[in-house]
């Protein structure tokens, strides 16, 4: 079984730690859909989750391998989203 850890910075931004995997996937949707909300952006919601979705599987397929940290924030007004992994291959 894998944690994930779920970490706030004064920005707003919200990060999320979790391993490379394909389960992955869906815990990194449902958490940006969470943050969306927390932001007030709940039109972006099923846009978000499917881009989150898609980026972490592509990242997982790729074989990359270590820990993955999704990121959602504000900037200028607009949401931003990153998707990366640390480590491994």
């Amino acid at each position: 079984m894998s944690t994930a850890t779920v970490t706030a910075t004064a920005t707003p931004a919200y990060r999320i730690l979790a391993p490379a995997e394909p389960a992955s996937a869906g815990v990194a949707s449902e958490f940006v859909a969470a943050v969306l909300i927390v932001l007030g952006r709940v039109a972006l919601i099923n846009d978000a989750r499917l881009c989150v979705a898609g980026m972490v599987d592509d990242l997982v397929q790729a074989g990359r391998e270590g820990e993955l940290t999704v990121g959602v924030g504000m900037r200028g007004g607009g949401v931003v989203v990153t998707v990366a992994v640390d480590g491994g291959a």
